[in-house]
């Protein structure tokens, strides 16, 4: 139970996992681009990103090529590859009908939130024009949008966690007990918690028992749950 009772004016969702299940394609071309440009085994990588994901992409490619036992790539060859990555993950993530890529109720909830009135955000660690365009692609960025939020992604200076919950706080005079964020994973936990922001979790990614044990401050199974919770009250106040 969250408690005492928050009223939230604004929600921040993590991407992948979260809002689409997207994040076994992604590892999937991960691995595929990493073995194409340096030979390394697929598994390993896709292995290696599964493990590390949820931090902003140069993070993620270094931390990958040391777990593999490699030096971090340099900038010009870290751009190449993300570059390839975005357009990867744009054409296999763009179509709304590829089954079970959009939960039903990623709408459901949107659709609710935005009817309370919350800013609504999307906040991930993927680079911002492929969120964007992916978004706009699966008829979900009008949500964030119109609600007076935005898409955010991540990049040097500005990444998920504490430089995007400050820039909501900043932009609609919100404190962080205004705040909300939403992800799937136990790095969206750490963040979300280092922020200072009630943070909850979906099951998918991790079962309820290892989100709950690494003190999410709510677990849900589907995001239609959400609206229930105790403790939570969303939007203005009447």
């Amino acid at each position: 139970m969250i408690s005492p009772i928050k009223r939230i004016r604004a929600v921040l969702f993590d991407w992948d996992g979260t809002l689409v299940n997207s994040l076994d394609v992604k590892i999937h071309n991960a691995g595929g681009l990493f073995h194409q440009e340096f030979g390394f085994s697929s598994q390993e990588v896709e292995e290696a990103y599964r493990r590390l994901s949820g931090i902003p992409r140069r993070q993620l490619f270094d931390a990958i090529m040391q777990d593999l036992g490699k030096p971090p790539l340099q900038e010009e060859v870290f751009n190449h590859l993300s570059m390839k990555f975005s357009e990867l993950n744009t054409r296999a993530l763009s179509n709304p009908a590829l089954p079970g890529l959009i939960p039903a109720s990623t709408p459901v909830l949107l659709k609710y939130l935005q009817e309370k009135g919350c800013f609504l955000y999307v906040s991930s660690s993927a680079s911002t024009t492929e969120l964007k365009e992916i978004a706009s692609a699966l008829d979900l960025a009008h949500f964030f949008l119109d609600s007076g939020g935005d898409i955010m992604g991540s990049y040097p200076g500005f990444n998920k966690g504490r430089d995007h919950v400050a820039f909501v706080c900043d932009k609609h005079g919100l404190t962080k007990e205004g705040l909300l964020f939403i992800g799937d994973d136990l790095s969206d936990i750490r963040l979300g918690h280092e922020a200072g922001v009630i943070t909850i979790a979906r099951v998918g990614t991790y079962s309820r028992e290892v989100l709950k044990d690494y003190n999410a401050d709510a677990v849900v199974q589907t995001l239609e749950e959400i609206p229930a919770l105790p403790g939570l009250v969303f939007g203005r106040e009447v």
